[in-house]
């Protein structure tokens, strides 16, 4: 059975006729393939919805608003602003749920998306998801920018592993990073697949007493 992770490694590849097995590589741009197991992915990475208390804040209206308002720009002081403040929220939303792993080389991959005069999504692993957003939100605040989307995976015995295996994807779907960890104009579901196929990849192949018990 073909994984969700070949699925997208081959998606920006097309098959070779002199050369079965064979995909080469036909350069960014590729879709999504249209045959992941989604139900899969559904339940070894969930999506789970949103607190009751954050649907109005982060209803998709409130959320094309703030996006039209940081594309024209703020101006200081950003840590003020109320898109800014909004952001914010995604500190409880997704770390609340993360506690930090206790393997040395156990943690969560996350993927984040920003606006600001231009829109990123930025993939990236740690072992203290609040923390790390709380940084990042810091740092893009003071350029102006404001969090947008974010999702954290469950705990994974080698995040760093499965970090360059998003990494890898994310650049054969997309275009070349920048700064990192940053993908410019990468829509954030296309960041949000990625990181969850690279996610299910590494609790598909980890050895079940080696991989950190989520919370009850």
């Amino acid at each position: 059975m073909t994984s969700n992770w070949q699925r997208l490694f081959q998606a920006p590849r097309v098959p070779d006729p002199h050369s079965p097995g064979s995909y080469p590589y036909r350069g960014p741009g590729a879709e999504i393939p249209p045959d992941l197991d989604w139900a899969s992915l559904d339940r070894l990475c969930p999506v789970e919805p949103l607190p009751d208390r954050y649907r109005s804040l982060l209803a998709p209206e409130v959320i094309n608003e703030m996006r039209a308002e940081l594309k024209r720009g703020l101006t200081p002081p950003f840590h003020g602003h109320w898109a800014i403040r909004l952001g914010r929220l995604w500190e409880d939303v997704v770390p609340a749920k993360c506690p930090e792993p206790t393997s040395r080389t156990a943690g969560r991959l996350y993927v984040l998306e920003f606006q600001g005069p231009h829109q990123y999504v930025l993939l990236g692993h740690t072992k203290d998801v609040s923390e790390r957003v709380r940084c990042h939100i810091r740092e893009a605040g003071r350029h102006g920018y404001g969090l947008l989307n974010a999702w954290a995976s469950p705990v994974l015995p080698h995040a760093q592993e499965q970090e360059q295996m998003a990494l890898h994807l994310a650049e054969d779907l997309h275009d070349a990073r920048h700064v990192g960890e940053r993908f410019y104009e990468m829509p954030f579901d296309t960041g949000l697949t990625v990181v969850r196929a690279a996610a299910e990849a590494g609790l598909l192949n980890a050895v079940p007493d080696a991989v950190d018990a989520e919370p009850a």
